[in-house]
């Protein structure tokens, strides 16, 4: 796998990643070695110019997953800069309610953002985004507010714990990074859910 990341095609880089990213998630313990080693090859695939979007994604995924805050921030950010110029997905990840997202500002501290508020911000990139995540509990309502726009809306229905929110994200990107379209990942990351976590999929809903 090392190998491939290192000497392979854009192809072969990103079902590298996926492998590299379905092992981690399989629980699958990476000494303190080659965390390092493969840590600092995705970070390094990141830097490489004209580089796949497929494989930036990829490696924004396995950064996710592994990397360390200290060391790979700042190429997580790269990255983000890279696919951003015309996001199609905006997935927000944290803690909210029926109404409101929880944020925080560059000093960490919380910041409380009413949830037609970030609607209304996500409308002034309409032309763009085509599919919504928030992956953060009793966020159903707030997506319900943009129903009719023509954007895919994915929130859940009740509390889900951490780990369900990671096995649905792991599922729903490795659908789209494989050409799936937003209902087939939005099942697909259902689908990891339930194979890893074993309830909560239910609560994860999907309108337009």
């Amino acid at each position: 796998m090392q190998f491939e990341l290192e000497n392979g095609d854009a192809r072969r880089q990103k079902v590298a990643l996926q492998e590299l990213a379905r092992q981690y998630r399989s629980n699958k313990v990476l000494t303190s070695e080659n965390q390092n080693s493969l840590e600092r090859i995705v970070c390094g695939l990141v830097l490489q110019g004209g580089q796949d979007q497929k494989v930036v994604r990829w490696c924004l995924n396995c950064l996710a997953q592994f990397g360390r805050r200290d060391v790979s921030s700042e190429y997580v950010h790269l990255a983000i800069n890279i696919i951003n110029h015309q996001p199609e997905i905006l997935h927000f990840s944290g803690h909210g309610n029926q109404s409101a997202l929880c944020f925080a500002d560059k000093d960490g501290k919380d910041v409380i953002v009413a949830g037609q508020a970030f609607l209304d911000l996500i409308q002034l990139h309409s032309n763009t985004i085509e599919c919504v995540i928030l992956n953060s509990c009793q966020s159903l309502d707030i997506c319900k507010l943009m129903t009719g726009k023509g954007i895919f809306l994915i929130g859940c229905d009740g509390s889900i714990g951490d780990n369900a929110a990671l096995a649905f994200s792991g599922g729903f990107y490795e659908a789209i990074a494989d050409g799936r379209n937003y209902e087939e990942a939005f099942n697909a990351g259902k689908a990891q859910v339930n194979l890893q976590i074993g309830q909560h999929a239910d609560k994860y809903s999907l309108t337009v």
